[in-house]
């Protein structure tokens, strides 16, 4: 299966979709800023995804290695509340660091790798806030209406080479950077419910897998109806 490169894999959805690829039979590379070790599935490296030099040390040592690197995840993020008019610039471009150019930079590196095995899937973690929008969620919606764009025009520079590149949009999940949502954010839903990690992780299984062969540029739903409230 080759190596899966996860960041955020220390807790939440990152470490549930570490888990399940290492179940599936990949290698599991694991990256977060949590001590290294805890949660995920196989190495967990201290890893700040915003380093560029310290993602072209990576790159450096997937590339001599034997193994191919044919899956990624980015599934890193953070979360800040606030509105137009009361969010901090500080607060604004932390969330941008870290959610868009923390994705931007892995999708930079590791595409690469995959190009030049002639293989390769990279799912991108956003959000049902890439589909609509959220109140005094600002910095968030844009990011991840960003990790949206951002995964349709790498699908595109990737025409050609086998590498594939698609967007994962959870709605709410039962993680540790959820916990202060009110349960109403799920109270009209289809499904009226949070999901748990392991129900976005399937999601992304299939994507890394070849039943997804035909599957680039697209974004994928994991969310019990949540965007149909609006």
């Amino acid at each position: 299966m080759g190596i899966a490169v996860v960041t955020g894999s220390a807790s939440g959805i990152g470490r549930a979709c570490a888990r399940r690829l290492a179940a599936d039979g990949f290698e599991v590379r694991g990256l977060d800023l949590a001590e290294p070790g805890v949660g995920g599935a196989g190495p967990c490296t201290r890893f700040d995804v915003t380093d560029e030099p310290a993602w072209e040390e990576l790159a450096r040592e997937l590339g001599e290695g034997d193994a191919p690197v044919t899956a990624l995840v980015t599934s890193a993020g953070i979360l800040r509340f606030g509105s137009v008019t009361s969010c901090s610039l500080d607060d604004f471009r932390l969330v941008h660091e870290v959610n868009v150019v923390g994705t931007f930079l892995a999708l930079k590196h590791v595409l690469p790798l995959m190009a030049k095995g002639g293989a390769g899937s990279a799912i991108t973690i956003s959000s049902v806030a890439g589909l609509v929008a959220k109140p005094n969620q600002l910095a968030y919606v844009a990011g991840k209406w960003g990790i949206r764009g951002m995964t349709k025009a790498a699908a595109q520079d990737m025409t050609g080479t086998g590498v594939r590149v698609n967007s994962v949009h959870p709605g709410p999940v039962r993680t540790e950077m959820t916990e202060g949502l009110p349960d109403d954010v799920f109270a009209r839903q289809p499904i009226r419910r949070r999901a748990d990690s392991w129900e976005v992780a399937g999601m992304v299984s299939f994507l890394a897998g070849p039943d997804s062969a035909y599957c680039t540029g697209a974004e994928f739903v994991v969310d019990g109806g949540h965007v149909l409230q609006g």
